[in-house]
């Protein structure tokens, strides 16, 4: 090319093919030099063109949508990033980059970045251009990384109370206020004291706002709920002085918010008479952890058949209990979420359990009726904790679901049997128990619960009875006291 001093023109040209920039007048053997390697260079490229055409044809092979994930994948972005952008899950990303790799006939990511990379760069400008930027952000970025690391080394990662974890918090508490007609004002603040929600019921006082704002701060400050530090003030001389720290004030109603053992925000309540609303806060604060969950039980069991019989018994005299209880071990697993206001709910699946019990009659007392059942559960549980502080919460439960019971036997003898029976039965639970929590999202679970998993019968006896038919079930009502010891982890 030929030009002159046209900046503009000479950036057009360069966009648009242009190979040199010559200025005249212009010299012969310069010339004739730049024209050499202008072909030389155009002579590679249409080499390569060549060498690409068998790669072009397995790039036509790939669906619309492949092509697009290949671009994301060029373009260096993982298959989260890909599934986030394309709207699909990381499951049919993961398909679809299979089918790329098969199809181009690569084994690795490096390798097709290898082999295609090139053809992006000639045939796809903009594709190169996105490529080159996504290049140098991340050099700048790992630049100002690598300036910055001596600095780095101490700075710390802290939890903090997030601002809609923060509404959830002042939203409860007014709400339990409410139905007391209490006209509160509530405070939340994060960890370094910062208000993040400072909410006033509409006939509240106005100094209702700053006493729950300095309630919050004290009991952030102290990591104490502000009941306890007024106590704590008015036993011990030395703490007296506490009334006296600017933005402290020594009243019930402030509990601090945790997650694990890390005080990580407070909350402040300012309007109600007495202390009650300190302990009505702490349950709803504490519980502020959301999110699902999964946990593994060992069960302590023991199961009873109370109102043992048999469906037909003429003529074989009174009924007689015998072995009604059964103690045994178990296991059960549950998934659930965990609400983040006190509450949280899981599908459990116990395994499965055999017990066996006897009953009898006054005119035959020793051929007794063996009662064989094996158990398993599935239930869908409700749970509602209340944290007492230091990881430490009580929580109630009820539970609902199918009981599935296979239930069979024999009188006297194994020869003599009882077919078996299974049914579906509904179940229902109630208990309670203890949980720890020793560090952040994992806790321990100890508790009792009571199941009553309904009535159950046998098939029909196969032998002949004291009248010569087949026309018997043994029947009892089956319940379970179970002692639980778990282990829960929130994701």
């Amino acid at each position: 090319m030929t030009g002159h001093g046209n900046i503009d023109l000479c950036r057009r040209a360069f966009k648009n093919g242009a190979f040199e920039f010559l200025t005249k007048p212009v010299d012969a053997d310069l010339l004739f030099e730049v024209v050499g390697s202008a072909m030389e260079q155009q002579k590679a490229k249409v080499e390569a063109r060549q060498q690409w055409q068998p790669l072009q044809e397995k790039l036509a092979t790939l669906t619309a949508r492949e092509k697009e994930m290949l671009e994301q994948l060029i373009l260096g972005y993982s298959s989260k990033e890909i599934a986030r952008q394309c709207s699909l899950s990381p499951r049919t990303v993961e398909a679809h980059r299979a089918n790329i790799f098969t199809k181009l006939e690569v084994n690795s990511l490096p390798k097709l970045l290898k082999t295609y990379g090139d053809i992006a760069k000639e045939t796809n400008q903009q594709l190169w251009s996105n490529i080159m930027k996504r290049i140098l952000l991340s050099a700048l970025l790992l630049g100002g990384i690598v300036s910055t690391a001596s600095a780095a080394t101490g700075v710390l990662s802290q939890k903090n109370l997030s601002l809609d974890l923060a509404d959830k918090l002042a939203q409860s508490v007014l709400q339990a206020c409410a139905k007391d007609n209490y006209n509160v004002a509530v405070t939340v603040v994060d960890r370094a004291g910062t208000p993040l929600i400072m909410k006033r019921m509409d006939n509240a006082g106005p100094h209702t706002v700053e006493a729950s704002r300095m309630k919050a701060f004290t009991s952030l400050t102290t990591k104490n709920p502000t009941d306890n530090v007024m106590k704590g003030s008015q036993s011990n001389a030395g703490a007296a002085n506490l009334r006296d720290i600017p933005g402290f004030l020594l009243l019930a109603g402030g509990v601090p918010v945790k997650s694990g053992e890390q005080v990580i925000g407070a909350v402040g309540v300012g309007g109600a008479p007495g202390g009650h609303l300190d302990q009505a806060c702490h349950a709803v604060a504490a519980t502020g952890d959301e999110g699902y969950y999964a946990s593994a039980k060992y069960v302590h069991s023991e199961q009873r058949a109370s109102d043992q019989d048999t469906s037909s018994r003429p003529g074989v005299g009174q009924f007689v209990g015998g072995k009604e209880k059964d103690r045994l071990g178990g296991a059960s697993l549950a998934a659930g979420y965990q609400y983040g206001n006190g509450w949280r709910t899981e599908g459990e699946y116990t395994f499965r359990q055999k017990t066996e019990f006897t009953s009898g009659s006054t005119t035959f007392p020793t051929s007794l009726n063996h009662l064989k059942l094996n158990t398993e559960r599935l239930m869908l549980n409700v749970y509602r904790d209340y944290s007492l502080g230091y990881g430490v919460s009580l929580f109630g439960t009820a539970g609902v679901g199918i009981a599935k019971v296979k239930a069979g036997g024999w009188q006297g003898n194994a020869a003599r049997e009882y077919a078996d029976s299974t049914q579906n039965n509904l179940a229902y639970s109630l208990g309670a128990g203890i949980s720890y929590s020793p560090i952040d999202r994992l806790s321990f679970d100890v508790g009792y619960r009571y199941v009553d998993m309904g009535k159950v019968e046998s098939g029909y006896n196969t032998f002949g009875n004291v009248r010569g038919l087949k026309d018997e079930q043994m029947k009892a009502r089956l319940a379970s006291s179970e002692f639980t010891i778990g282990t829960r982890y929130l994701f």
